[in-house]
């Protein structure tokens, strides 16, 4: 029975490392696309390039003898270097880059390739769960007909290293050894809500990035020369590829809220077991104190 705890245990390991590649991945992808469309930068490269353009479309007759600096040739120049270091780094902000990997994805393909990563990743996740909620089912199955010492060995081993299962509604900290909830029992109700969206996070990303991009396509480019709507500006090729692209994305997006759903269901499943357990066959404890 030792044996199966301590291989429950290590059970934790990969799940952890799940959870960490699909926030990781996610928060990447919403920072990179957000820089995208809503950054500081995009906003200061479309006023430097109405700038120049102004400029440009100028007609300066003035006779007078101008210094440089009051050189609309001048102004323009150095306006012009501005807009191209602005437009250097929102593009470098724009792209997600994989040290590890050696590998570097601009966000105009994060809806498509963000999706595809994500469900992978999802994938492996909802089997992690998927063996995590049928092995602790079988060890609390068998030591239901055991002594009240293995019992609780086994409930004990199990609940120590589960971290977003918690079984207890009690979210105050401990500050007597000798005493249990010295204070009245709180729950973060807030706290316990946002760990259960983070499930949602792998498709919320891919829903950001895909939005973003449709967004991106109702706006002018302030990287093109046309004013017109990215849509109509592009040609019929990339106007192909970008509806391709989007309509993959959307699919990613239900494919990947489905796995997402089914992994909080085994979570909540693998909760109702341990509080099962606790409930019919562990007696006369503190555990809902500390679980």
């Amino acid at each position: 029975m030792d044996c199966k705890v301590g291989g429950g245990a290590r059970r934790a390991d990969p799940i952890a490392i799940h959870i960490l590649d699909l926030t990781i991945i996610s928060v990447a992808v919403i920072v990179a696309t957000f820089n995208a469309s809503f950054s500081w930068e995009r906003f200061l490269v479309k006023d430097l390039k109405a700038q120049i353009e102004g400029y440009a479309s100028a007609n300066h007759t003035s006779s007078e003898k101008l210094t440089d600096q009051q050189n609309p040739t001048f102004e323009n120049n150095a306006t012009s270097q501005f807009f191209k270091s602005a437009s250097e780094q929102w593009e470098k902000n724009k792209v997600i880059t994989n040290s590890l990997l050696g590998i570097s994805v601009s966000t105009n393909d994060a809806p498509i390739l963000s999706g595809i990563s994500l469900s992978i990743v999802s994938i492996w996740f909802f089997f992690a769960m998927r063996r995590e909620n049928h092995l602790i089912f079988g060890l609390l199955h068998d030591a239901r007909t055991k002594s009240p010492d293995v019992k609780q060995r086994v409930f004990h081993g199990i609940a120590s290293y589960l971290v977003f299962t918690t079984l207890s509604e009690h979210d105050q900290p401990y500050t007597d050894i000798d005493k249990y909830n010295v204070y009245p029992s709180v729950t973060r109700v807030l706290l316990r809500r946002t760990v259960n969206c983070l499930f949602y996070l792998p498709a919320g990303a891919v829903a950001c990035a895909t939005i973003i991009g449709i967004l991106s396509l109702a706006s002018p480019s302030p990287l093109r020369k046309s004013t017109d709507l990215l849509w109509y500006a592009i040609d019929l090729t990339e106007k192909v590829v970008a509806s391709t692209q989007l309509v993959i994305a959307a699919v990613m997006i239900a494919i990947i809220l489905f796995i997402n759903i089914q992994i909080v269901d085994f979570a909540n499943a693998t909760r109702t077991i341990l509080q099962q357990f606790r409930e019919r066959y562990i007696s006369g404890s503190n555990t809902d104190d500390i679980t």
